[in-house]
């Protein structure tokens, strides 16, 4: 079997996981009596694999808008700066690998179907002796990326959440050097919260004891609700100025930041957001006639 007929054989594997029954599912349409089981299903699932999230320092990124232009941006200003970086994102555009990612290259389609090989027994056993639970899609997939980021020697990882953030599979790692909330609207009501302060106090979860939270959030009421859990957890609370109405410009500044927090130069963030795009957020792919491609 070649190479791609592997890893597609490893796509698969992973997907077919959202079939099967979850005691304490965490899904869009039927969100979870008990979200607090999902971190102790995350966490039993990365000590069976030697808990790789130990041996790097992170940059976790939420919001409702932009954390994906964030967290991209922030890996392309580390890695300018001469880091080894890991960046794990969702959703894709065309391939699952694209999820994964050390210093600007995709995981090779052979690491991944490796990675999924070797992981199999432990997901097998998880399902039989965890008592919350195997791991879903996204959970197998955030461990993958965490395994690769070590094997790869990453000293810094960037983590976009899959949804919202406090119960998110993502908010197991040890306290980020910095949190990253970029906005707050309504997203994933079901699971998040019908108000948007809910939704806020879900999104501020992912702050943690001696982290910098670092957050564009304009509105005085909901960015208080942020600050008043920096308060609580014993972080230091970062609100970065928009000079523009532009998001996307919100954006860069949120990332510039982010990124000075870690100790990157100026030149550094300079070289890292040049020239940077996410493909299918919005791409003009023709102006005559004008053709734009939203993967929204």
């Amino acid at each position: 079997m070649n190479t791609i007929a592997r890893y597609n054989q490893a796509v698969k594997f992973l997907e077919n996981l959202s079939n099967i029954y979850q005691p304490f599912g965490f899904t869009m349409e039927r969100p979870s009596a008990h979200p607090e089981l999902h971190l102790k299903r995350m966490r039993y699932f990365l000590r069976m694999l030697g808990n790789s999230e130990k041996s790097m320092k992170f940059v976790h990124v939420t919001g409702t808008a932009g954390k994906g232009s964030v967290a991209h941006l922030v890996h392309r200003m580390l890695v300018s700066d001469g880091k080894r970086v890991g960046l794990f994102t969702s959703p894709f555009v065309t391939t699952t690998a694209e999820k994964i990612v050390v210093n600007n290259r995709f995981i090779s389609a052979r690491d991944f179907a490796r990675l999924v090989g070797w992981m199999k027994p432990f997901i097998s056993r998880a399902y039989t002796q965890c008592s919350y639970g195997g791991p879903t899609y996204f959970e197998v997939l955030f461990a993958l990326a965490l395994m690769y980021f070590r094997e790869q020697k990453c000293a810094w990882s960037v983590l976009e959440v899959g949804c919202g953030g406090r119960f998110d599979a993502t908010n197991v790692i040890p306290s980020p050097k910095v949190a990253v909330i970029t906005n707050v609207d309504y997203d994933h009501t079901q699971l998040l919260g019908k108000t948007l302060k809910k939704i806020a106090y879900e999104k501020a979860g992912i702050v943690k004891k001696g982290c910098v939270c670092i957050t564009g959030e304009q509105r005085p009421r909901i960015s208080a609700i942020i600050e008043k859990e920096c308060a609580k957890v014993g972080a230091h609370f970062l609100y970065v100025v928009a000079h523009s109405k532009n998001t996307t410009e919100g954006n860069v500044s949120i990332a510039e930041e982010t990124a000075r927090t870690c100790g990157v130069s100026e030149k550094a963030i300079v070289r890292g957001g040049e020239g940077a795009r996410l493909p299918a957020r919005f791409e003009i792919m023709q102006a005559k006639p004008l053709v734009i491609l939203d993967g929204a």
